[in-house]
């Protein structure tokens, strides 16, 4: 009586944790898919092309911001493997931009 018990909470739990875990992935591709591809990836490359001259368009934009800092803290909130050094660079790379620019339509 006991053991059928926990385990179907246990495959509740199971569940809901998996549900969790797909809605943030959802929301990380959606963001990414949708709002701003170039956010896909980790943004070295990018940011080592233009800063080689190589036009990227809307790299540097509040909308590949937004989609990178949310998408990177869904993915790492749903449990994938996610590096912190390539999405920071390009995260960096989009403020910066914004504040030496003064006015612009990154920021």
């Amino acid at each position: 009586r006991g053991s059928g018990s926990s385990a179907a909470a246990w495959v509740a739990g199971l569940a809901t944790m998996s549900a969790i875990n797909l809605l943030f992935v959802s929301v990380a591709v959606g963001l990414v898919v949708c709002v701003s591809p170039v956010a896909g990836g980790s943004g070295i490359p990018e940011v080592k092309a233009y800063l080689q001259g190589v036009k990227v368009p809307r790299m540097l934009r509040f909308d590949a911001l937004l989609a990178k800092s949310v998408g990177v803290l869904c993915a790492v909130a749903s449990g994938l493997v996610v590096g912190k050094e390539g999405p920071m660079i390009h995260i960096g790379a989009i403020i910066a931009a914004g504040v030496s620019q003064g006015s612009s339509k990154s920021l």
